[in-house]
């Protein structure tokens, strides 16, 4: 399906008349929404997650073109960093973490007569066949958790807190105060980190830069809206 939608814009993808934003605008509407489709409940392999980023790298270099070597002057295709740097957007593997986390969160929140918590905290009866189990669905999430610095078996129990696990969904390593290992509320005194709210003004004020988490998911500094980084709580 991904091919097949890819072949039916490609004309426009390569057209000279439309600008790379606007094709980067069309993939990400037309070709992205339809191969990430139930990508939520994928169980995916090493080798899985190459042919994806091999799909969306033949489709930003059809967006972005070839480029002239400042050595040879030769033309080239752009090398897969080159890609992602102009592209300046999370790759397709990214997206799928991010979506695939955000749906684990919301079914582990789910209450026991629903099916889908069922499937996720039950446990099949008899035995497993010889060899290596294969990759399930639930080692994809922690597999994802791991790389972002939580390594605990006990996620449900984690996902049970919306704001600290919303802060893991980006697909990025949350701020130091929102991590599980050392989560404490925001005007604790026990609390080091440097990340922390702290008033405008006095000892130990904020700089103007210094982002700072909000519940809402997104950061914000003193220098683009004072009175929101002010309040602005790194914890629930």
């Amino acid at each position: 399906m991904g091919n097949a939608c890819y072949y039916s814009v490609e004309k426009l993808l390569s057209s000279s008349l439309l600008s790379k934003n606007l094709k980067v605008r069309i993939y990400k509407t037309v070709i992205l929404p339809i191969v990430l489709y139930g990508c939520e409940t994928w169980t995916l392999t090493l080798r899985e997650e190459q042919r994806l980023r091999v799909f969306e790298n033949k489709i930003l270099r059809k967006i972005f073109g070839t480029k002239r070597d400042e050595v040879t002057g030769e033309w080239r295709k752009l090398h897969n960093t080159e890609l992602h740097v102009l592209y300046s957007s999370p790759d397709i593997i990214r997206n799928i973490k991010s979506r695939r986390l955000r749906w684990a969160g919301h079914v582990a929140r789910m209450g026991e007569s629903r099916n889908a918590y069922r499937m996720l905290v039950g446990r099949p009866e008899g035995k497993r066949p010889l060899g290596r189990p294969r990759r399930r669905w639930e080692d994809n999430i922690k597999m994802d958790l791991r790389e972002m610095g939580y390594d605990d078996r006990e996620w449900v129990n984690f996902a049970q807190d919306r704001d600290r696990w919303r802060a893991y969904e980006g697909g990025n390593e949350p701020p130091c105060s929102l991590k599980a290992s050392n989560w404490q509320p925001a005007h604790s005194t026990t609390n080091n980190c440097d990340c922390r709210s702290r008033p405008a003004g006095g000892p130990g004020s904020a700089s103007p830069n210094e982002k700072h988490y909000t519940r809402d998911g997104n950061f914000v500094t003193l220098r683009e809206s004072p009175s929101i980084a002010n309040n602005a709580y790194l914890a629930p």
